[in-house]
Formats: structure tokens, C-alpha cells, sequence
């Protein structure tokens, strides 16, 4: 064996010791990030709810060859020590978590990098550290300055990434000319149901929309108890809000007036603009005041809301918010509050 090559083995031994005593922390790292974007996600991007967020440390025999094939000198030179997968059911999900997400849920982001490799796997990579609020924690602090990789994949790059990296990238044996070459076109065939699948949920989204009919009784109602995206609106407006989300519906003629007001004369059309305005509806919590519990549908209040402002019509929805609440406030101010929340949320202020 060359000089070199025993230098080499040497260095890599110690590296690997170094990694033994660091390794309880990073597991930490992990598990630390995983709880915080089970907790935060649902909250700062509802409609990307994931389907499960998975985390691991890696094993000292993949560092080991991980060192050896790349000739790395240090620990710091390998970015995926702690690993963090979020698993989404989409793929426009993949790209809806994206740093400003993150940033939101308490994390900071150092690098991001899209990976589309020839052998199939597909996935966006976050290098990521616990934020400033929590890396200030004196529970944190052992931790603060280690980095974690997160990646957010689909659920089908999930399964054949599992699958290959257990029996290819994992394994001292390379797979045969054939193995590869069914690997590849199961990596194809993935990446076509994963297109595939966007297209029928569109698809089905839009005739369902289109069979939901026009605005009437009830209807308002039962969008706030049947549709995925206002139920999880309703959540994460009273998580923002930090209050209770009450079992009680704003009264269906209340919603009904509000959005009837804010022009919309269809439920598919009503669901279209919730979902495309996701983070504004979301956004529009400031003027409710904190802690003031939420009644469910208060995401369809906040749509109504939110076209007037757009559209100009203050005094329009002052005069409805005043003849359906019917409780002495000045809502010429409370709308006024709602522009400038409207405003600063989306930088026009």
C-alpha cells in the first residue's frame, strides 16, 4: 500500500472518531429541525401540507466511503451529516417550500440547489441551520453552528430514491448493465406520473369547480367543512392569531353577503381565488387583534376581504362588515387597518 493511501486511511480514521463524538448532536439537529416544520409548515404554507418529514444521521461506513471516493479533508466538506426530508404529494409542492418557507418556519437557509441527476432522483436540497431565535436558546447552543441538509422531493422520488440508494449508491457491489438500465427507466416513468399526477388533480380540481354551481344557501357553509384548503386556511389563521378556532361557522348568510359583495357569484370561482391567494387570505390577521378567538370560515371572510381591497371598494366593505356584524364598531377604521395590512403584505405600502 502507497504512503499516501496510509496517510489517507489515517486521516480518515481520525475524521471518523472526530464524527463519533459529534454525532449525538447532529441526530439532535435533525430531530430538532424535523419537530420545528412538522409544527411550522402547516401553518406557513397549508396547501404543501407534506404527507411526512423524515430525518436520519449518517452512518460512519457511508461516511467512510463517502470520504474516501470524494477525498475529503474535513467534516465541514460533507454537507449531509444530518438529513432532513420533507415528502411532498406534488411536485409544484416541491418548489412551494422554497427558502422564503423556510425562513418563515424558523430556519436559516444557506445554500439551495435543485438536483436532477441522469440517474433519476430528483429533489431541491436546502443547507440548512436552526434560525436565530432558536440557536439563541441555551439548549441550542451545543448545535447552533452545525448544518443539516433538507430536501423536499415528491412521494414517488421518495420511493425510488429509498430504493436505489439502498441497492446502488449505498451498495460496494455496482448493480449490473441491466439493474441500471430498469432503474433509469423507472426513473423516467416517475418523473411522468409525477407530471402526470399535477395534471389530474388540476383537472379534477377544475370540474369539480365547475359542477360546484353558483353561490347560494349553504353554500358558504359547506366549503368551510368540506374543502381541504379553507379547513387548513381556518387552522393556520388561528395558529397565526395564536387563539382557538371555534367548532362554530360564521353565519352562512354573513359569508354569503361578503363574498356575494366581493363579486363572486360561483363556488369554484370563490375556491379558484382562495387557493391562488393563499398567503395573502393568510396574511390578513393583524387587524382581527390577537388572541380574538376565529370562527370556522374565517379564510372566506378574509377572500371577501381581500378582493374589495384590491378592487378599491373601502367603502363598500365598510358598509357591509357594519350591516352584518351590527355591533357599533367604526368599520371605516377597521378596513383602513385591513388596507394597510393588505399593503405591507404585499409590498405596496
Amino acid at each position: 500500500m502507497a504512503r499516501s493511501e496510509i496517510r489517507a486511511g489515517e486521516q480518515i480514521k481520525a475524521l471518523r472518531e472526530d464524527y463519533q463524538e459529534l454525532k449525538p448532536r447532529y441526530e439532535r439537529l435533525a430531530s430538532e429541525i424535523a419537530r420545528i416544520l412538522e409544527q411550522a409548515l402547516p401553518v406557513v404554507k397549508p396547501i404543501a401540507k407534506p404527507q411526512a418529514i423524515n430525518w436520519r444521521v449518517k452512518d460512519e461506513s457511508s461516511l467512510v466511503r463517502k470520504l474516501w471516493d470524494k477525498n475529503l479533508k474535513s467534516l465541514d466538506d460533507v454537507s449531509d451529516l444530518a438529513g432532513v426530508r420533507v415528502i411532498v404529494y406534488f411536485r409544484d409542492h416541491v418548489a412551494a417550500i422554497d427558502k422564503g418557507v423556510l425562513q418563515d418556519c424558523g430556519l436559516t437557509v444557506h445554500r439551495t440547489e435543485r438536483k436532477r441527476v441522469p440517474s433519476g432522483y430528483q429533489a431541491v436540497h436546502h443547507e440548512v441551520s436552526l434560525g436565530t431565535t432558536r440557536s439563541g436558546l441555551p439548549e441550542s447552543a451545543d448545535i447552533a453552528a452545525l448544518k443539516a441538509e433538507l430536501q423536499v422531493c415528491t412521494v414517488l422520488q421518495h420511493a425510488w430514491a429509498e430504493t436505489e440508494h439502498d441497492r446502488g449508491y449505498k451498495s460496494w457491489t455496482p448493480l449490473s448493465p441491466r439493474t441500471r438500465t430498469l432503474f433509469d427507466a423507472l426513473a423516467k416513468a416517475l418523473d411522468a406520473a409525477d407530471d402526470n399526477l399535477v395534471v389530474v388533480r388540476d383537472a379534477a380540481d377544475e370540474e369539480r369547480a365547475d359542477a360546484d354551481g353558483p353561490l347560494g344557501p349553504g353554500a358558504a357553509t359547506a366549503m368551510a367543512r368540506d374543502r381541504d384548503i379553507v379547513r387548513e386556511l381556518d387552522r393556520s389563521i388561528a395558529a397565526r392569531l395564536d387563539t382557538e378556532l371555534r367548532s362554530e361557522y360564521y353565519a352562512d348568510w354573513r359569508m354569503d353577503a361578503v363574498l356575494q359583495t366581493a363579486g363572486f357569484r360561483a363556488v369554484g370561482e370563490v375556491l379558484k381565488y382562495v387557493q391562488s391567494n393563499e398567503a395573502a387570505v393568510l396574511g390578513m390577521v393583524g387587524y382581527r387583534g390577537h388572541g380574538v378567538p376565529a370562527h370556522r370560515g374565517v379564510a372566506l371572510m378574509n377572500a371577501g376581504y381581500l378582493r374589495m381591497i384590491r378592487d378599491g371598494r373601502d367603502q363598500e366593505l365598510a358598509e357591509v362588515m357594519a350591516r352584518i356584524f351590527a355591533d357599533g364598531q367604526d368599520y371605516k377604521r377597521v378596513v383602513t387597518r385591513i388596507r394597510e395590512e393588505v399593503e405591507r403584505s404585499e409590498g405596496t405600502a
